[in-house]
């Protein structure tokens, strides 16, 4: 006896297909948005710590070539004031049978003067060198201009050229940071020492970009100003009568000689640096940083009349 089953048809409607491919779709949709975000995140967490990293690699770079602005090795001006044939003998400049602070003002004062000096300057458009001459100014200024003894021979090293007085050709050590075209620049190289001439060099890596700058400079005018309290007042023959000054004024009692004499006043004061920094990242101008520090020079400033 041969018995028929119903032929039944099994699977899914078209309906069925169509609304699990959207179900599918839709929960694919989120999970690939959260790898997204997830991935974009990661991104962005890499590229501020990249930032900041590089940010802070060029800040710390300056503010430890700033602390040595202005120190002179003053022995050797002084040993070779007259002459260079009997070294380690300092030199009585003046003749008056006495090797003392006289001699010492008249020998190593004019390379002090001259390596000890920091400066500040302006661009006409602000990270702009190519823009014009810049201008002194003393806050949230673009470029910075300095120089060390960095060997120490007592003569500021200017690398090529005809020196000056108290300079030579020995090395190179006519320094300066700028802020230029979205970068912060070293300066490498160049006899006349401006912000605007010589060999600049890229300090910050090119993949951030510097959008914002400024140096400024604070001399302690007044116990506790200048971020910092050292501050020394003298008189011409050096003594000192122990005791700190709530200010001091240089004075010049004997007209247009340069050397100081006893009844003079000269100020030991000392200086500091504050430096803003804000950078951003060159392939996300959203990602940004902004840094700042104080930085105590290391060598005060001798104030002459």
């Amino acid at each position: 006896m041969l018995v028929r089953f119903p032929n039944k048809t099994c699977g899914f409607t078209l309906v069925e297909m169509l609304a699990g491919l959207l179900i599918s779709g839709i929960v694919l949709s989120g999970v690939l948005l959260v790898v997204l975000r997830v991935n974009t995140a990661a991104a962005e967490t890499v590229g501020a710590t990249r930032l900041n990293q590089q940010a802070r690699l060029a800040m710390d770079q300056i503010s430890k070539d700033l602390q040595r602005a202005g120190y002179v090795d003053w022995y050797d001006p002084w040993d070779n004031c007259v002459d260079d044939t009997t070294p380690d003998v300092l030199d009585d400049i003046n003749t008056d049978g006495a090797v003392d602070i006289l001699d010492f003002y008249e020998c190593s004062i004019p390379a002090i003067d001259l390596i000890g000096s920091i400066s500040l300057w302006n661009f006409p458009t602000p990270g702009d060198a190519s823009s014009g001459n810049p201008t002194p100014c003393t806050t949230n200024c673009d470029c910075v201009l300095y120089s060390y003894d960095f060997n120490e021979d007592g003569a500021q090293g200017i690398g090529a050229g005809v020196p000056g007085s108290n300079q030579n050709t020995a090395n190179f050590e006519l320094y300066g940071f700028r802020w230029n075209a979205e970068s912060i620049e070293t300066r490498t190289a160049g006899n006349v020492h401006s912000c605007n001439s010589g060999t600049w060099s890229e300090l910050s890596d090119p993949e951030i970009e510097i959008n914002g700058v400024g140096f400024s400079l604070t001399y302690a005018t007044a116990q506790g100003a200048g971020n910092d309290s050292t501050m020394f007042q003298m008189s011409g023959d050096g003594t000192w009568d122990g005791s700190f000054k709530n200010a001091c004024i240089p004075n010049d009692t004997d007209g247009g000689d340069p050397t100081p004499v006893a009844g003079d006043t000269l100020c030991l004061l000392s200086r500091s640096l504050d430096i803003a920094l804000q950078a951003r990242l060159a392939v996300d101008d959203e990602v940004i940083v902004s840094l700042s520090s104080t930085v105590k020079n290391k060598n005060n400033f001798l104030n002459t009349p």
